[in-house]
C-alpha cells in the first residue's frame, strides 16, 4: 500500500490524462476525496477555535505602561 499523498497524486494524474479507472479505483478515489475534505474541514475548525481562544485569553491581559523610576522584575535576560 502506498502513502495517501502518493495515491492522491497518482489518481489526479489518471483523471487529468483521461485514462480508464476500474470501479475499485473510482471508489478509492472517492474515499480519498472525502478524506481530504474532512481534513480541510478539521483545519478550518482548528483555526476558528484558536481564534476564539486567543480572543478569550487576550481580554484578560492588562496593558501596563512603565515609566522611568519604576521597579520591575527582569525575567531571563
Amino acid at each position: 500500500m502506498f502513502p495517501v499523498e502518493f495515491q492522491i497524486k497518482t489518481f489526479k494524474m489518471v483523471v487529468q490524462l483521461g485514462l480508464d479507472l476500474s470501479e475499485v479505483q473510482k471508489h478509492t478515489l472517492e474515499q480519498l476525496n472525502e478524506l481530504d475534505e474532512i481534513r480541510q474541514e478539521a483545519v478550518q475548525r482548528t483555526g476558528i477555535v484558536q481564534q476564539q481562544r486567543d480572543k478569550c485569553h487576550d481580554k484578560y491581559i492588562k496593558d501596563k505602561r512603565f515609566q522611568v523610576g519604576y521597579w520591575v522584575l527582569l525575567f531571563d535576560s
